[in-house]
């Protein structure tokens, strides 16, 4: 148990998702979309690395220092929200920087190339469920041309917005929210209305049902 812990421990430390948030900042409510699968993965990524006691040991340290730090920021109320932001992502930076120290070239090789097969799986999976969008929808050749390079378009850049160090969480939330808002707009303009309408329904019974799994898997 101590060993899970603390490798979940790493993988925050490396996402550094969770910063204490200072009251009046941006509010988010659970977790949004895609974050469980993406903590999930990189909890079973880390599992795989065979950390060493003194590897734990070290990390449990460099956590329990950005914690103080973070509450620090947290309590500092000379801040705009911008400069907030900016400081959480300059700490992200640093607490990231300082766990890569302790892992060696090979744990790191092993993260990357996990890091590559897992964005392989998951396009193949956007792959997939984009051919059954087409059947359901009834996409004419021209219609799927035209979603297949605004989604591939929106991966990438959304996969930039998130692997950028320089942007706070907030930062990064929102440009990635104003991309989907962008691509919501472009879809108007490739479907039909009633291909938009059956699309949100298809989309509703798809969030009924990882509902439905994530709290059966709770019970667990």
């Amino acid at each position: 148990m101590k060993k899970i812990i603390t490798v979940f421990t790493l993988m925050t430390a490396i996402s550094l998702g969770a910063i204490a948030q200072e009251p009046g900042a941006m509010k988010h409510k659970g977790m949004h979309k895609g974050q469980g699968r993406g903590m999930h993965a990189k909890k079973e990524a880390l599992q795989a690395l065979n950390l060493s006691e003194s590897q734990q040991k070290q990390i449990r340290d460099i956590r329990k220092q950005t914690r103080k730090e973070a509450m620090l920021l947290k309590e500092n109320r000379g801040m705009t929200l911008e400069q907030y932001d900016q400081r959480r992502a300059a700490l992200k930076r640093q607490e990231k920087s300082r766990v890569e120290s302790v892992l060696t070239r090979e744990q790191k090789n092993r993260l990357a190339t996990m890091k590559t097969e897992r964005e392989q799986k998951m396009k193949e999976r956007q792959g997939r469920h984009f051919e059954q969008m087409k059947a359901n929808l009834s996409l004419t050749d021209d219609q799927a041309q035209k979603m297949t390079a605004l989604r591939e378009k929106n991966r990438q850049s959304i996969k930039q917005i998130r692997e950028n160090d320089q942007l706070g969480p907030d930062s990064k939330q929102l440009a990635i929210r104003k991309i989907k808002d962008e691509a919501a707009s472009e879809r108007k303009k490739i479907l039909t209305e009633e291909q938009i309408r059956k699309m949100d329904e298809l989309k509703q019974q798809h969030e009924g049902k990882r509902m439905h799994k994530r709290r059966m898997d709770v019970r667990k």
